[in-house]
């Protein structure tokens, strides 16, 4: 992976993770990430408009409405996730899965064949989010708990547009995708959010409408930043190294929400740096 790419990626991390903080603290998380969604859009759509971009060509769309759908399956699974479980825990549990979960559609789908130090740098990655679910009586948590189904669907979910979006941003401007499919999100969870908590929107959207514009705006950059990383190197090594926002991630439920455990997080959080090392060496 190029330094660049890796700079990318590291960027992206912080806005990932606080979004996703914002999120946890969200009482109703669905109906927060879908106003997200829709903040976003408003955010960077101007700047679609009026900037100098590259044409969306006809078969772009394809696979804008296929990450879209993915995607909001993913916003789906992963509010249910944060209801159940701590940031901490869905956090780097969801990332991790999708970081193992990738490597094999990138191998099968796009051809991207990691090399064995890549590899090694990808267990690493999971060896540290292994850790930051094991309990101080050396239990493995990441087999308990009523988060866990749900944050591995997140994964799932996670590794399939991974592999998608690697396609769509070959034909694509990266900021035109992300900012394209997270509207088409928007607007399909649009009938159910609106079925279930029409009454509640304009309420929750008033009490919450400067994390909500702020969220937007970091989701919408975070991910644009990893679009970018895409087009400069292997996907599964973009997502891979991506996983240093589980440090972030689990730093601030440590501080913010004091979910505790700080210091078994920054050892897991040591071999996740070590595998983001490796893979930016050795990818």
């Amino acid at each position: 992976m190029s330094s660049l790419a890796l700079a990318l990626v590291i960027a992206s991390a912080f806005f990932h993770a606080t979004w996703n903080l914002f999120a946890k603290e969200s009482e109703d998380k669905l109906l927060f990430l879908w106003c997200v969604l829709g903040a976003g859009g408003l955010v960077f759509l101007p700047i679609l408009m009026l900037g100098p971009w590259p044409a969306l060509p006809r078969e772009g769309w394809g696979y804008i409405l296929a990450s879209g759908a993915i995607h909001a399956s993913y916003y789906s699974f992963l509010a249910q996730a944060y209801d159940r479980g701590d940031l901490s825990l869905v956090y780097p549990l969801a990332r991790g899965s999708g970081a193992l979960l990738v490597v094999v559609p990138a191998a099968l789908v796009i051809g991207e064949r990691p090399s064995g130090l890549g590899l090694l740098g990808i267990g690493s990655i999971v060896l540290g989010l292994l850790l930051l679910h094991q309990s101080p009586g050396g239990r493995l948590d990441l087999l308990r708990g009523a988060h866990v189904p749900r944050a591995l669907c997140t994964g799932a979910t996670i590794a399939t547009y991974s592999t998608l979006d690697k396609l769509g941003v070959g034909v694509v401007h990266p900021l035109t995708f992300v900012v394209y499919f997270h509207l088409t999100s928007f607007v399909l969870l649009a009938p159910w959010i609106l079925l279930t908590r029409g009454q509640r929107l304009l309420v929750d959207l008033s009490r919450q409408r400067g994390r909500v514009l702020i969220a937007g705006g970091f989701q919408n950059l975070s991910y644009g930043l990893v679009l970018t990383a895409m087009t400069l190197a292997n996907v599964s090594y973009v997502v891979a190294a991506r996983e240093v926002n589980v440090i972030i991630g689990a730093m601030l439920g440590a501080w913010r929400l004091r979910e505790g455990r700080p210091g078994q997080k920054l050892v897991a959080s040591a071999f996740v740096a070590a595998g983001l090392i490796m893979i930016g060496l050795f990818g």
